[in-house]
């Protein structure tokens, strides 16, 4: 089955559409901290996440992703160069993308595309240089997927139709802390044994910076991420709709995926940024692309955040760059069955509960990794 679907996938790669096409658009959403178990996509309630679970029938979900880190900074460098982590050294607070290095964002406005971003993750400002190649780059720091979604639109509608638009939309939602109204979330506060009722707000303190755990707590604390993730899936329903209206849904590359995932007390671990196991390497990843790619397919074959890049690249029939070190996935070999060894990075964490900050020295390992299963 696996084979059957790559080669489809392989046959709608360039050479296929129409000389003098105009070059479709191209929408890259990023949802922090989103762990690929947590989608419908991936085995979870389809009332998770309904809205990316349609979005998935009239696309291609990978189901073995693997992200290069558990840190933002580090994942997200990979990601937009399409290049592991040793080649673009971005690995501590202060470390910024190297200006040689061409990110996505370059790529496209050298072959002619609007760059637009919307970010809400501090450690991607500009003064990082997460900017580079972006006409307009905006943070919005922490902001709600509503905010997120009104100046993406905003930015859409300044942009016109003359050039194709590259738009780059990044999410905090699913990321701590958990704030999800009372729409998505109403349940009595948790009985904490010593310390009776403790509201969610505190909990979620407890829990992260003071060690408090045990079953309940791990229970809840993901109770509350999920109901996160279905806040702001609710929000990206009315995003998709948006987009349909400007005929963006149904013609643009679109692609959902995370920077990484998140530990909910597994193997004795919470947050990320500490530790490399699936459950914070283990990302999702949906490619919708009318035409280029066939609806409702599942791919198996393992591929990597670092093969996003690629991917689009193909899919827009526009060369990949020579730094580039991924690979299309829409190309990735079907005998694939096991893992290729797989660059990674996992920041060490200063061990004070109240200064959990990136250490500048952290280290890189390549080696085999299990493959993450849905």
């Amino acid at each position: 089955m696996a084979r059957s679907l790559l080669l489809a996938l392989a046959l709608l790669l360039p050479g296929c559409a129409e000389q003098g096409a105009v070059s479709p658009d191209i929408v890259l959403i990023v949802i922090d901290a989103l762990r690929a178990d947590s989608l419908p996509l991936y085995g979870a309630p389809r009332e998770n996440a309904p809205h990316l679970a349609d979005l998935a029938q009239g696309g291609v979900v990978f189901e073995r992703v693997v992200a290069p880190s558990s840190w933002t900074k580090t994942s997200m460098a990979s990601l937009l160069t399409g290049t592991n982590p040793s080649r673009h050294g971005v690995r501590g607070i202060e470390h910024a993308l190297p200006g040689e290095l061409p990110a996505l964002a370059r790529m496209l406005h050298d072959a002619g595309y609007r760059t637009l971003g919307v970010q809400t993750n501090p450690w991607l400002r500009s003064r990082f240089g997460f900017d580079e190649g972006f006409d307009r780059y905006d943070l919005v720091r922490f902001g709600t997927a509503e905010e997120v979604n009104d100046l993406a639109l905003t930015l859409l509608a300044e942009a016109g139709r003359e050039r194709p638009v590259f738009l780059y939309l990044h999410y905090m939602g699913v990321h701590a802390p958990y704030r999800p109204g009372l729409r998505w979330f109403h349940e009595p506060a948790l009985e904490v044994p010593g310390r009776g009722p403790v509201a969610d707000e505190e909990l979620e303190n407890l829990y992260w910076r003071q060690d408090l755990r045990g079953l309940e707590l791990d229970r809840r604390v993901r109770a509350l991420c999920e109901a996160e993730l279905r806040q702001l899936d609710d929000a990206l329903g009315h995003l998709f709709e948006a987009l349909r209206e400007r005929w963006l849904l149904e013609h643009a590359v679109l692609v959902v995926t995370s920077d990484h995932g998140e530990a909910f007390g597994e193997r004795g671990q919470v947050t990320h940024g500490r530790t490399f196991y699936p459950e914070v390497y283990a990302v999702p990843l949906l490619v919708r692309a009318a035409g280029r790619v066939p609806a409702g397919a599942r791919i198996a074959a393992q591929v990597r955040s670092i093969d996003v890049v690629p991917t689009i690249l193909a899919l827009v029939e526009l060369p990949r760059p020579p730094s580039v070190e991924g690979e299309a996935a829409v190309a990735a070999p079907s005998s694939s069955t096991t893992c290729a060894p797989i660059q990674v990075r996992c920041p060490t964490w200063d061990p004070t509960p109240q200064k959990r900050r990136v250490s500048r020295g952290s280290s890189t390992s390549a080696r085999q990794l299990p493959c993450p299963s849905g």
